[in-house]
């Protein structure tokens, strides 16, 4: 692949991983990853139909329009709007951690059950000490499942529905600040882009892979190494008010650049046009 392309933007941008491809230098990270789709209606898309497709082309977009709608609505397909959020510089301090329970015996290989345990553990242990210090201000626990039940019954999330997108972006807009830990393979996860799009303060264990632009720990995230490094980081923000409100703040900027679907895409083909023109230059 790497062959055929002047560049490769890929998602989960870890060092190893990337020094080890035939051509590293090429490989570039395209940024925190979002399950998101263009606000309705999308006269954008409308038209790009009128324009290239002719008349016909449009009554069809228009008819999916409509369709798209009602499909949005019954299933919930989450939009630019309901997942950007000024920050929420007035909003008295909660913190927010749901995640998932990976099933070890659903596992490929030895190596990544035991990942599973390792992941789990951990999840469990911020959730259970988190509620200790923070009492009713800590929302944490895991979603539903028949293995969780199983492994962490006292942690399990009692109403199921609290974990549907829909309700779980309305939690997200309820707690200043959120939690984001590591999914399989040391990857982002999606929660982390949804925290920055939302302008939130966010507690994030280290980042393993790399993001485009200027985001760092301290000013963009705090970040935790165990249970006791995560209390103590959401702590911080529990009592320090200012230092809340800048996290939201450098949050909100660099989703504006960084995570918002066009500007992504735009920041992407601008690093490629001065990637190729650089390249065209050295040869």
């Amino acid at each position: 692949l790497l062959a055929n392309v002047d560049v490769l933007f890929k998602r989960s941008w870890e060092l190893a991983f990337v020094e080890a491809c035939t051509a590293p230098k090429k490989v570039v990270p395209l940024g925190a990853n979002l399950w998101v789709y263009a606000n309705p209606p999308d006269w954008c898309a409308l038209k790009r139909a009128r324009m290239y497709r002719g008349s016909e082309a449009l009554k069809r977009a228009v008819r999916a329009l409509g369709m798209d709608r009602f499909l949005g609505y019954a299933m919930f397909t989450p939009r630019w709007g309901d997942l950007s959020a000024k920050p929420p510089l007035d909003l008295a301090p909660r913190v927010l951690f749901l995640a998932e329970a990976w099933n070890p015996d659903e596992a490929p290989t030895a190596d990544t059950a035991a990942e599973r345990v390792t992941i789990n553990a951990s999840r469990a242990a911020c959730m259970r000490a988190l509620r200790d210090r923070f009492g009713d201000k800590a929302t944490c626990g895991f979603r539903n499942t028949p293995f969780a039940q199983r492994e962490f019954a006292d942690l399990v999330v009692s109403d199921s529905k609290l974990t549907r997108k829909r309700n779980y972006l309305k939690l997200v807009r309820q707690h200043p600040i959120c939690i984001a830990s590591s999914g399989l393979h040391r990857s982002t996860g999606w929660k982390f882009a949804e925290y920055l799009a939302m302008s939130r303060a966010i507690v994030s264990e280290k980042l393993h892979m790399r993001l485009p632009g200027p985001i760092a720990a301290g000013s963009h995230y705090l970040e935790f190494d165990d249970a006791e490094s995560c209390v103590a980081a959401v702590a911080r923000l529990f009592d320090d008010a200012d230092q809340r409100q800048s996290l939201m703040k450098a949050a909100a900027a660099y989703a504006m650049h960084y995570v918002r679907p066009d500007s992504l895409i735009a920041e992407s083909l601008r690093h490629a046009f001065v990637w190729r023109e650089a390249n065209r230059s050295a040869s």
